[in-house]
Protein backbone atom coordinates (compact mmCIF):
# COMPACT_ATOMS: atom_id res chain seq x y z
CA UNK A 1 0.00 0.00 0.00
CA UNK A 2 1.42 3.44 -1.10
CA UNK A 3 2.23 5.96 1.55
CA UNK A 4 -0.20 8.55 1.84
CA UNK A 5 1.67 12.13 1.84
CA UNK A 6 1.63 13.70 4.64
CA UNK A 7 0.82 17.50 5.40
CA UNK A 8 4.41 19.26 5.26
CA UNK A 9 5.85 20.35 8.78
CA UNK A 10 6.79 23.40 7.56
CA UNK A 11 5.87 25.87 4.63
CA UNK A 12 8.42 28.88 3.44
CA UNK A 13 6.75 31.89 2.67
CA UNK A 14 7.53 35.52 1.26
CA UNK A 15 8.01 38.12 4.44
CA UNK A 16 5.15 39.72 3.33
CA UNK A 17 4.40 41.73 6.82
CA UNK A 18 7.82 43.91 5.81
CA UNK A 19 6.14 45.61 3.47
CA UNK A 20 4.49 47.78 6.04
CA UNK A 21 7.94 49.47 6.70
CA UNK A 22 9.17 52.34 3.90
CA UNK A 23 12.70 51.70 2.82
CA UNK A 24 11.21 47.86 2.15
CA UNK A 25 8.52 49.40 0.18
CA UNK A 26 10.36 51.80 -1.76
CA UNK A 27 13.33 49.03 -2.94
CA UNK A 28 10.07 46.72 -3.91
CA UNK A 29 8.89 49.25 -6.23
CA UNK A 30 12.47 50.20 -7.60
CA UNK A 31 13.23 47.09 -8.25
CA UNK A 32 9.65 46.39 -9.50
CA UNK A 33 10.05 49.79 -11.90
CA UNK A 34 13.09 48.12 -13.08
CA UNK A 35 11.55 45.00 -14.49
CA UNK A 36 9.04 46.87 -16.14
CA UNK A 37 11.57 48.90 -18.10
CA UNK A 38 12.77 45.46 -19.39
CA UNK A 39 9.64 44.65 -20.13
CA UNK A 40 8.80 45.33 -24.26
CA UNK A 41 6.01 46.99 -24.95
CA UNK A 42 3.71 44.93 -26.73
CA UNK A 43 4.45 40.87 -24.71
CA UNK A 44 1.89 39.32 -27.56
CA UNK A 45 -1.33 37.54 -25.46
CA UNK A 46 -2.71 38.59 -22.30
CA UNK A 47 -1.09 35.03 -20.97
CA UNK A 48 2.27 36.17 -21.79
CA UNK A 49 1.91 39.89 -20.06
CA UNK A 50 0.56 38.20 -17.09
CA UNK A 51 3.06 35.76 -16.64
CA UNK A 52 5.61 38.36 -16.94
CA UNK A 53 3.91 40.74 -14.43
CA UNK A 54 3.64 37.51 -12.36
CA UNK A 55 7.03 36.97 -12.67
CA UNK A 56 8.48 40.71 -12.00
CA UNK A 57 5.91 41.07 -9.16
CA UNK A 58 7.20 37.55 -6.91
CA UNK A 59 10.98 38.35 -7.98
CA UNK A 60 11.00 41.96 -6.78
CA UNK A 61 8.95 40.45 -3.28
CA UNK A 62 11.56 37.43 -2.93
CA UNK A 63 14.79 40.13 -3.46
CA UNK A 64 13.13 42.79 -0.60
CA UNK A 65 10.74 40.94 1.36
CA UNK A 66 12.88 37.39 2.00
CA UNK A 67 11.14 34.28 2.84
CA UNK A 68 11.05 32.77 6.72
CA UNK A 69 9.99 29.47 7.38
CA UNK A 70 6.67 29.34 9.27
CA UNK A 71 4.72 25.77 10.86
CA UNK A 72 4.97 23.10 13.30
CA UNK A 73 9.02 23.61 13.51
CA UNK A 74 8.69 27.38 14.52
CA UNK A 75 5.92 26.62 17.22
CA UNK A 76 3.02 25.70 15.13
CA UNK A 77 0.86 28.03 12.74
CA UNK A 78 -1.07 30.34 14.97
CA UNK A 79 -3.60 31.16 12.33
CA UNK A 80 -5.83 28.36 12.99
CA UNK A 81 -9.32 28.70 11.89
CA UNK A 82 -11.05 28.20 15.31
CA UNK A 83 -8.84 30.27 17.01
CA UNK A 84 -11.59 33.56 17.50
CA UNK A 85 -11.23 36.16 20.74
CA UNK A 86 -13.75 34.07 22.49
CA UNK A 87 -11.20 31.63 22.65
CA UNK A 88 -8.36 33.30 22.82
CA UNK A 89 -9.97 35.27 26.35
CA UNK A 90 -10.96 32.18 27.45
CA UNK A 91 -7.67 30.48 27.05
CA UNK A 92 -6.28 33.41 28.45
CA UNK A 93 -8.41 33.72 31.81
CA UNK A 94 -7.31 29.67 32.56
CA UNK A 95 -3.64 30.58 32.27
CA UNK A 96 -4.04 33.96 34.40
CA UNK A 97 -6.31 31.51 37.19
CA UNK A 98 -3.57 28.56 37.05
CA UNK A 99 -0.75 31.71 37.66
CA UNK A 100 -3.32 33.21 40.72
CA UNK A 101 -3.24 29.54 41.97
CA UNK A 102 0.73 28.97 41.94
CA UNK A 103 0.62 32.41 43.97
CA UNK A 104 -2.13 32.14 46.96
CA UNK A 105 -2.99 28.27 46.62
CA UNK A 106 -6.18 28.85 48.38
CA UNK A 107 -8.95 26.75 48.12
CA UNK A 108 -11.23 29.54 46.17
CA UNK A 109 -8.23 30.14 43.68
CA UNK A 110 -8.35 26.26 43.17
CA UNK A 111 -11.82 26.76 42.46
CA UNK A 112 -11.75 29.78 40.00
CA UNK A 113 -8.85 27.74 38.14
CA UNK A 114 -10.79 24.64 37.70
CA UNK A 115 -14.09 26.73 36.67
CA UNK A 116 -11.39 28.99 34.34
CA UNK A 117 -10.68 25.57 32.83
CA UNK A 118 -13.48 23.78 31.77
CA UNK A 119 -15.02 27.01 30.46
CA UNK A 120 -11.90 26.97 28.26
CA UNK A 121 -12.51 23.19 27.17
CA UNK A 122 -15.83 23.98 26.07
CA UNK A 123 -14.97 26.57 23.92
CA UNK A 124 -12.39 25.57 22.47
CA UNK A 125 -14.19 22.11 21.69
CA UNK A 126 -17.62 24.40 20.24
CA UNK A 127 -14.97 26.28 18.07
CA UNK A 128 -13.48 23.16 16.69
CA UNK A 129 -16.72 21.58 15.88
CA UNK A 130 -18.35 25.16 14.48
CA UNK A 131 -16.86 24.15 11.04
CA UNK A 132 -18.02 20.52 11.05
CA UNK A 133 -21.75 21.44 11.59
CA UNK A 134 -23.97 20.72 8.54
CA UNK A 135 -26.70 23.18 7.11
CA UNK A 136 -29.63 21.99 9.23
CA UNK A 137 -27.32 22.56 12.74
CA UNK A 138 -26.74 18.46 12.92
CA UNK A 139 -22.88 17.90 14.21
CA UNK A 140 -20.96 15.80 11.64
CA UNK A 141 -19.31 13.07 13.25
CA UNK A 142 -17.51 10.95 10.11
CA UNK A 143 -15.11 11.72 7.32
CA UNK A 144 -18.03 11.00 4.72
CA UNK A 145 -20.37 13.59 6.18
CA UNK A 146 -18.13 16.22 6.04
CA UNK A 147 -16.77 15.20 2.76
CA UNK A 148 -20.30 15.72 1.32
CA UNK A 149 -20.95 18.71 3.48
CA UNK A 150 -18.39 20.52 1.33
CA UNK A 151 -20.11 18.94 -2.10
CA UNK A 152 -22.82 20.88 -0.87
CA UNK A 153 -21.22 23.85 0.16
CA UNK A 154 -19.44 24.31 -3.06
CA UNK A 155 -22.71 23.37 -5.49
CA UNK A 156 -24.69 26.19 -3.46
CA UNK A 157 -21.59 28.68 -4.32
CA UNK A 158 -20.87 27.65 -8.23
CA UNK A 159 -24.54 26.89 -9.03
CA UNK A 160 -26.34 29.82 -7.37
CA UNK A 161 -30.11 29.93 -8.32
CA UNK A 162 -30.96 33.36 -8.66
CA UNK A 163 -28.19 34.09 -11.05
CA UNK A 164 -29.36 36.54 -13.70
CA UNK A 165 -29.21 35.21 -17.69
CA UNK A 166 -27.64 37.22 -20.13
CA UNK A 167 -31.07 38.33 -21.87
CA UNK A 168 -31.51 40.29 -18.83
CA UNK A 169 -28.37 41.85 -18.55
CA UNK A 170 -28.98 45.87 -19.57
CA UNK A 171 -27.08 48.13 -22.00
CA UNK A 172 -25.28 49.43 -18.94
CA UNK A 173 -23.98 46.45 -17.50
CA UNK A 174 -20.82 45.13 -17.35
CA UNK A 175 -20.26 43.01 -20.53
CA UNK A 176 -17.03 40.36 -21.81
CA UNK A 177 -15.64 43.46 -24.32
CA UNK A 178 -16.07 46.55 -21.55
CA UNK A 179 -13.31 48.50 -21.28
CA UNK A 180 -12.04 48.88 -16.89
CA UNK A 181 -10.55 51.69 -16.11
CA UNK A 182 -7.54 51.79 -14.03
CA UNK A 183 -9.33 53.46 -11.07
CA UNK A 184 -11.56 50.95 -11.21
CA UNK A 185 -8.58 48.15 -10.41
CA UNK A 186 -6.65 50.52 -7.95
CA UNK A 187 -10.50 50.56 -6.13
CA UNK A 188 -10.57 46.56 -6.31
CA UNK A 189 -7.22 46.35 -4.82
CA UNK A 190 -7.36 48.78 -1.65
CA UNK A 191 -10.54 46.44 -1.10
CA UNK A 192 -8.83 43.41 -0.90
CA UNK A 193 -8.31 41.55 2.44
CA UNK A 194 -4.55 40.75 3.54
CA UNK A 195 -3.35 38.41 5.44
CA UNK A 196 -5.03 35.59 3.03
CA UNK A 197 -2.96 32.13 1.59
CA UNK A 198 -1.63 33.33 -2.22
CA UNK A 199 -2.79 31.58 -5.18
CA UNK A 200 -1.01 29.51 -8.04
CA UNK A 201 0.28 32.93 -9.25
CA UNK A 202 2.40 33.24 -5.43
CA UNK A 203 0.65 36.64 -5.64
CA UNK A 204 -0.64 38.13 -1.96
CA UNK A 205 -2.99 41.11 -1.67
CA UNK A 206 -0.18 42.91 -0.15
CA UNK A 207 2.45 42.81 -3.47
CA UNK A 208 -0.38 44.51 -5.43
CA UNK A 209 -1.93 47.35 -2.37
CA UNK A 210 2.45 48.34 -1.99
CA UNK A 211 2.50 48.74 -5.81
CA UNK A 212 2.32 52.15 -6.16
CA UNK A 213 0.86 52.61 -10.02
CA UNK A 214 2.89 54.39 -12.23
CA UNK A 215 2.91 57.71 -12.79
CA UNK A 216 2.07 59.59 -15.98
CA UNK A 217 5.83 60.93 -16.20
CA UNK A 218 6.80 57.41 -17.73
CA UNK A 219 3.82 57.51 -20.16
CA UNK A 220 5.31 57.75 -23.41
CA UNK A 221 1.72 58.90 -25.07
CA UNK A 222 2.35 62.49 -22.64
CA UNK A 223 4.67 64.51 -24.45
CA UNK A 224 7.45 66.22 -23.09
CA UNK A 225 6.54 69.38 -23.24
CA UNK A 226 3.35 68.51 -21.18
CA UNK A 227 5.89 66.98 -18.94
CA UNK A 228 7.79 69.92 -17.96
CA UNK A 229 4.77 71.83 -17.46
CA UNK A 230 3.48 69.88 -14.65
CA UNK A 231 7.37 70.08 -13.17
CA UNK A 232 7.04 73.52 -13.11
CA UNK A 233 3.32 74.28 -11.89
CA UNK A 234 3.09 71.38 -9.60
CA UNK A 235 6.39 70.07 -8.77
CA UNK A 236 8.77 72.36 -7.75
CA UNK A 237 6.14 74.38 -5.88
CA UNK A 238 5.36 71.49 -4.28
CA UNK A 239 8.41 70.41 -3.28
CA UNK A 240 10.36 73.70 -2.37
CA UNK A 241 6.94 75.12 -0.27
CA UNK A 242 8.62 77.34 2.44
CA UNK A 243 12.18 77.18 1.04
CA UNK A 244 12.42 81.24 1.75
CA UNK A 245 13.18 80.20 5.45
CA UNK A 246 15.38 76.56 4.45
CA UNK A 247 18.68 76.49 6.41
CA UNK A 248 20.12 74.37 3.39
CA UNK A 249 22.59 71.77 4.88
CA UNK A 250 24.64 69.30 2.83
CA UNK A 251 21.72 66.94 3.72
CA UNK A 252 18.65 68.46 2.57
CA UNK A 253 20.89 70.30 -1.03
CA UNK A 254 21.17 65.79 -1.37
CA UNK A 255 17.39 65.22 -1.08
CA UNK A 256 16.08 68.47 -2.87
CA UNK A 257 18.45 67.54 -5.80
CA UNK A 258 18.26 63.87 -5.61
CA UNK A 259 13.95 64.46 -5.79
CA UNK A 260 14.21 66.98 -8.89
CA UNK A 261 16.25 64.52 -10.86
CA UNK A 262 13.90 61.73 -10.23
CA UNK A 263 11.35 63.69 -11.61
CA UNK A 264 13.33 65.35 -14.54
CA UNK A 265 14.57 61.20 -15.49
CA UNK A 266 11.29 60.21 -15.91
CA UNK A 267 10.56 63.34 -18.09
CA UNK A 268 13.67 62.29 -19.86
CA UNK A 269 12.68 58.80 -19.98
CA UNK A 270 16.09 57.63 -18.90
CA UNK A 271 17.28 55.70 -15.57
CA UNK A 272 20.16 55.36 -13.69
CA UNK A 273 21.29 52.36 -16.22
CA UNK A 274 21.56 55.00 -18.78
CA UNK A 275 24.18 56.84 -16.81
CA UNK A 276 23.57 60.10 -18.09
CA UNK A 277 24.67 63.14 -15.76
CA UNK A 278 22.24 65.47 -15.01
CA UNK A 279 24.10 68.97 -15.93
CA UNK A 280 23.47 66.97 -19.68
CA UNK A 281 19.73 66.12 -18.89
CA UNK A 282 19.60 69.70 -17.46
CA UNK A 283 20.56 71.35 -20.84
CA UNK A 284 18.15 69.17 -23.04
CA UNK A 285 15.25 69.63 -20.95
CA UNK A 286 16.05 73.44 -20.68
CA UNK A 287 15.51 73.15 -17.06
CA UNK A 288 17.50 75.92 -13.91
CA UNK A 289 19.24 74.02 -11.55
CA UNK A 290 16.51 74.14 -8.74
CA UNK A 291 18.90 74.79 -5.75
CA UNK A 292 20.15 78.17 -7.91
CA UNK A 293 16.23 79.02 -7.55
CA UNK A 294 16.19 78.46 -4.02
CA UNK A 295 18.99 80.32 -3.01
CA UNK A 296 17.84 82.82 -5.64
CA UNK A 297 14.50 83.59 -3.53
CA UNK A 298 16.42 83.08 -0.25
CA UNK A 299 18.54 86.71 -0.96
CA UNK A 300 15.06 87.86 -2.30
CA UNK A 301 13.37 87.20 1.12
CA UNK A 302 16.24 88.70 2.54
CA UNK A 303 15.63 91.91 1.09
CA UNK A 304 12.17 92.28 2.14
CA UNK A 305 12.97 91.96 5.54
CA UNK A 306 15.77 94.47 5.69
CA UNK A 307 13.71 97.04 3.98
CA UNK A 308 10.53 96.03 6.47
CA UNK A 309 9.42 98.90 8.66
CA UNK A 310 10.51 98.43 12.17
CA UNK A 311 8.04 97.47 14.90
CA UNK A 312 6.81 94.79 11.76
CA UNK A 313 7.16 90.97 13.47
CA UNK A 314 9.32 89.26 10.45
CA UNK A 315 11.93 91.94 11.12
CA UNK A 316 12.03 91.91 15.37
CA UNK A 317 12.66 88.12 14.99
CA UNK A 318 14.96 88.35 12.30
CA UNK A 319 16.67 90.98 14.87
CA UNK A 320 15.82 88.99 18.27
CA UNK A 321 19.21 87.66 20.03
CA UNK A 322 17.12 84.74 22.40
CA UNK A 323 19.11 84.50 25.62
CA UNK A 324 19.06 81.72 28.16
CA UNK A 325 21.27 78.29 27.76
CA UNK A 326 21.71 75.99 25.32
CA UNK A 327 21.97 72.23 25.94
CA UNK A 328 25.29 70.92 25.24
CA UNK A 329 26.45 70.37 21.51
CA UNK A 330 27.29 72.51 18.63
CA UNK A 331 24.34 74.59 18.30
CA UNK A 332 22.27 74.65 14.64
CA UNK A 333 22.70 77.03 12.27
CA UNK A 334 20.66 79.83 12.49
CA UNK A 335 18.83 81.29 9.17
CA UNK A 336 20.69 84.80 9.52
CA UNK A 337 24.27 82.91 9.77
CA UNK A 338 23.34 80.89 6.84
CA UNK A 339 21.81 83.65 4.64
CA UNK A 340 25.07 85.87 5.83
CA UNK A 341 27.22 83.43 4.52
CA UNK A 342 25.21 82.71 1.62
CA UNK A 343 25.43 86.47 0.56
CA UNK A 344 29.42 86.64 1.24
CA UNK A 345 29.76 83.29 -0.83
CA UNK A 346 27.42 84.02 -3.88
CA UNK A 347 27.32 87.89 -4.14
CA UNK A 348 30.83 89.08 -1.92
CA UNK A 349 28.95 90.66 0.44
CA UNK A 350 30.43 91.24 3.85
CA UNK A 351 27.92 91.27 6.70
CA UNK A 352 28.55 94.64 7.80
CA UNK A 353 27.58 96.11 4.79
CA UNK A 354 24.57 93.47 4.02
CA UNK A 355 22.04 95.37 5.79
CA UNK A 356 23.05 98.67 3.86
CA UNK A 357 22.90 97.21 0.37
CA UNK A 358 19.97 95.19 0.66
CA UNK A 359 18.13 98.48 1.99
CA UNK A 360 18.39 99.55 -1.70
CA UNK A 361 15.88 97.73 -3.47
CA UNK A 362 16.93 98.43 -7.28
CA UNK A 363 20.93 97.42 -6.33
CA UNK A 364 19.77 94.35 -4.18
CA UNK A 365 17.13 93.36 -6.85
CA UNK A 366 20.41 93.98 -9.79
Amino acid sequence: MPNRPSRPSQYIWVCWERLAESPVRRSFNSHLWESFDNVPGKAGDIESEWTMFRASIVEAADRCCGRKVVGACRGGNARTRWWAPAVRDAVWLKKESYRALLACGTPEAADRYRQAKRSAATVVAEAKTMGRVRGDGELLTTTWDVVDRWKEYFEDLLNPTNAPSNEEAGPGDLGIGSHISGAEVAEVVKKLLGGKAPGVDEIRPEFLKALEWRSSMVKRELSQKAKLSIYRSIFVPTLTYGHELWVMTERTRSRVQAAKMSFLHRVAGLSLRDRVRSSVIREELGVEPLLLCVERSQMRWLGHLVRIPPGCLPGEVLRACPFGRRPPGRPRTRWRDYVSRLAWERLGIPLDELEEVAGEREVWAS
